[in-house]
Protein backbone atom coordinates (compact mmCIF):
# COMPACT_ATOMS: atom_id res chain seq x y z
CA UNK A 1 0.00 0.00 0.00
CA UNK A 2 1.34 3.66 -0.85
CA UNK A 3 0.68 6.29 1.68
CA UNK A 4 1.21 9.94 0.58
CA UNK A 5 1.97 13.00 2.68
CA UNK A 6 1.33 16.19 1.53
CA UNK A 7 4.30 18.15 3.28
CA UNK A 8 2.41 21.36 2.05
CA UNK A 9 -0.63 20.42 3.93
CA UNK A 10 1.94 19.92 7.12
CA UNK A 11 3.93 23.10 6.85
CA UNK A 12 1.67 25.87 5.46
CA UNK A 13 -1.24 25.10 8.55
CA UNK A 14 -1.96 29.10 8.92
CA UNK A 15 -3.40 28.53 12.46
CA UNK A 16 -0.52 26.26 13.73
CA UNK A 17 -3.50 24.26 15.66
CA UNK A 18 -2.27 20.71 14.32
CA UNK A 19 0.64 19.32 15.25
CA UNK A 20 3.11 17.55 12.76
CA UNK A 21 2.39 14.28 14.52
CA UNK A 22 -1.38 14.79 13.94
CA UNK A 23 -1.35 16.06 10.37
CA UNK A 24 0.75 12.97 9.51
CA UNK A 25 -2.02 10.85 11.63
CA UNK A 26 -4.74 12.51 9.72
CA UNK A 27 -2.92 12.02 6.33
CA UNK A 28 -1.98 7.96 7.39
CA UNK A 29 -6.05 7.56 8.25
CA UNK A 30 -7.65 9.35 5.52
CA UNK A 31 -5.61 7.23 2.85
CA UNK A 32 -6.04 4.09 4.85
CA UNK A 33 -9.90 4.85 4.76
CA UNK A 34 -10.13 5.61 1.32
CA UNK A 35 -7.97 2.39 0.53
CA UNK A 36 -10.72 0.16 2.45
CA UNK A 37 -13.74 1.96 1.15
CA UNK A 38 -12.32 1.63 -2.23
CA UNK A 39 -11.73 -2.38 -2.22
CA UNK A 40 -14.71 -2.59 -0.41
CA UNK A 41 -16.83 -1.12 -3.30
CA UNK A 42 -15.06 -3.64 -5.34
CA UNK A 43 -16.18 -6.26 -3.67
CA UNK A 44 -19.14 -5.79 -3.43
CA UNK A 45 -19.80 -5.12 -6.40
CA UNK A 46 -18.39 -8.11 -7.47
CA UNK A 47 -20.44 -10.42 -5.06
CA UNK A 48 -23.42 -8.09 -6.63
CA UNK A 49 -22.67 -8.95 -10.54
CA UNK A 50 -21.97 -12.47 -9.45
CA UNK A 51 -25.02 -12.83 -7.70
CA UNK A 52 -27.11 -11.06 -10.63
CA UNK A 53 -25.66 -12.99 -13.06
CA UNK A 54 -26.10 -16.11 -11.37
CA UNK A 55 -29.89 -15.12 -10.91
CA UNK A 56 -30.20 -14.51 -14.54
CA UNK A 57 -28.86 -17.78 -15.74
CA UNK A 58 -31.30 -19.57 -13.30
CA UNK A 59 -34.24 -17.43 -14.65
CA UNK A 60 -33.24 -18.01 -18.31
CA UNK A 61 -33.38 -21.56 -17.83
CA UNK A 62 -36.14 -21.85 -15.36
CA UNK A 63 -38.47 -19.82 -17.40
CA UNK A 64 -37.23 -19.31 -20.31
CA UNK A 65 -38.65 -22.18 -22.02
CA UNK A 66 -42.41 -21.30 -20.42
CA UNK A 67 -41.92 -17.73 -21.42
CA UNK A 68 -41.21 -18.89 -24.86
CA UNK A 69 -43.90 -21.26 -25.76
CA UNK A 70 -46.47 -18.76 -24.39
CA UNK A 71 -44.67 -16.29 -26.73
CA UNK A 72 -44.72 -18.53 -29.79
CA UNK A 73 -48.60 -18.87 -29.08
CA UNK A 74 -49.86 -15.50 -27.90
CA UNK A 75 -51.96 -13.57 -30.67
CA UNK A 76 -51.70 -10.50 -31.52
CA UNK A 77 -53.08 -8.26 -34.58
CA UNK A 78 -50.49 -6.74 -36.89
CA UNK A 79 -50.98 -3.17 -38.02
CA UNK A 80 -50.03 -2.03 -41.01
CA UNK A 81 -47.75 1.19 -42.17
CA UNK A 82 -50.86 3.51 -42.42
CA UNK A 83 -52.69 1.95 -39.26
CA UNK A 84 -54.65 -0.79 -40.80
CA UNK A 85 -54.94 -3.80 -38.40
CA UNK A 86 -55.04 -6.89 -40.09
CA UNK A 87 -56.00 -10.46 -38.78
CA UNK A 88 -54.99 -11.77 -35.48
CA UNK A 89 -52.19 -14.13 -36.01
CA UNK A 90 -49.33 -15.36 -33.59
CA UNK A 91 -45.61 -15.66 -33.87
CA UNK A 92 -45.74 -19.17 -34.20
CA UNK A 93 -48.10 -18.83 -37.36
CA UNK A 94 -46.34 -16.26 -38.91
CA UNK A 95 -43.15 -18.46 -39.09
CA UNK A 96 -44.93 -21.44 -40.36
CA UNK A 97 -46.13 -19.17 -43.03
CA UNK A 98 -42.99 -17.11 -43.88
CA UNK A 99 -41.33 -20.66 -44.17
CA UNK A 100 -44.33 -22.14 -46.11
CA UNK A 101 -44.07 -19.28 -48.24
CA UNK A 102 -40.34 -19.06 -48.93
CA UNK A 103 -40.01 -22.94 -49.41
CA UNK A 104 -40.36 -22.20 -53.43
CA UNK A 105 -37.47 -22.85 -55.66
CA UNK A 106 -37.41 -19.41 -57.71
CA UNK A 107 -34.32 -19.49 -60.19
CA UNK A 108 -33.46 -15.74 -60.95
CA UNK A 109 -30.90 -14.50 -63.56
CA UNK A 110 -28.85 -13.11 -60.44
CA UNK A 111 -27.92 -14.65 -57.16
CA UNK A 112 -29.73 -11.61 -55.53
CA UNK A 113 -32.92 -12.84 -56.91
CA UNK A 114 -32.59 -16.03 -55.08
CA UNK A 115 -34.45 -16.87 -51.91
CA UNK A 116 -32.66 -19.00 -49.26
CA UNK A 117 -34.36 -22.10 -50.17
CA UNK A 118 -33.41 -21.69 -53.96
CA UNK A 119 -29.67 -21.02 -52.49
CA UNK A 120 -29.82 -24.10 -50.63
CA UNK A 121 -31.37 -26.51 -52.82
CA UNK A 122 -28.34 -24.63 -55.19
CA UNK A 123 -25.66 -25.27 -53.10
CA UNK A 124 -26.81 -29.08 -52.38
CA UNK A 125 -26.60 -29.51 -56.16
CA UNK A 126 -23.84 -27.98 -56.87
CA UNK A 127 -21.72 -30.16 -54.15
CA UNK A 128 -23.47 -33.04 -55.40
CA UNK A 129 -22.62 -32.59 -59.27
CA UNK A 130 -18.94 -31.59 -58.51
CA UNK A 131 -18.46 -34.98 -56.29
CA UNK A 132 -20.14 -36.91 -59.67
CA UNK A 133 -17.64 -34.95 -61.86
CA UNK A 134 -15.34 -35.92 -59.99
CA UNK A 135 -15.89 -39.44 -59.90
CA UNK A 136 -16.98 -39.63 -63.27
CA UNK A 137 -13.26 -38.13 -64.63
CA UNK A 138 -11.79 -40.64 -62.67
CA UNK A 139 -14.00 -43.54 -63.94
CA UNK A 140 -13.16 -42.22 -67.63
CA UNK A 141 -9.67 -41.35 -67.24
CA UNK A 142 -9.13 -44.54 -65.75
CA UNK A 143 -11.43 -46.26 -68.23
CA UNK A 144 -9.14 -44.57 -71.52
CA UNK A 145 -5.71 -45.55 -69.76
CA UNK A 146 -6.89 -49.43 -69.80
CA UNK A 147 -8.46 -49.57 -73.19
CA UNK A 148 -4.89 -47.62 -74.46
CA UNK A 149 -2.54 -49.65 -73.11
CA UNK A 150 -4.67 -52.99 -74.26
CA UNK A 151 -5.04 -51.52 -77.66
CA UNK A 152 -0.75 -50.60 -77.45
CA UNK A 153 0.18 -54.42 -76.15
CA UNK A 154 -2.05 -55.63 -79.25
CA UNK A 155 -0.23 -52.97 -81.48
CA UNK A 156 2.72 -54.11 -80.15
CA UNK A 157 2.33 -58.31 -80.18
CA UNK A 158 1.37 -57.63 -84.04
CA UNK A 159 4.48 -55.92 -84.94
CA UNK A 160 6.51 -58.01 -82.79
CA UNK A 161 5.02 -61.57 -84.37
CA UNK A 162 3.94 -62.71 -81.11
CA UNK A 163 0.38 -64.20 -80.78
CA UNK A 164 -1.59 -65.00 -77.78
Amino acid sequence: MKIEIDLNDILGDENGSETLQESVRRQVISAVSASVKKGIGEKIDRAISEMITSNIQTFMKDQMPLLLGDIMNAEYTPVGRYGDEGKPTSFRKQIIQTITENMVYRKGDYSSDKNAFTAAVDDVIEEHMKLFKAGFNKKVDADFTAAAMEYATEVLKKKLGILS
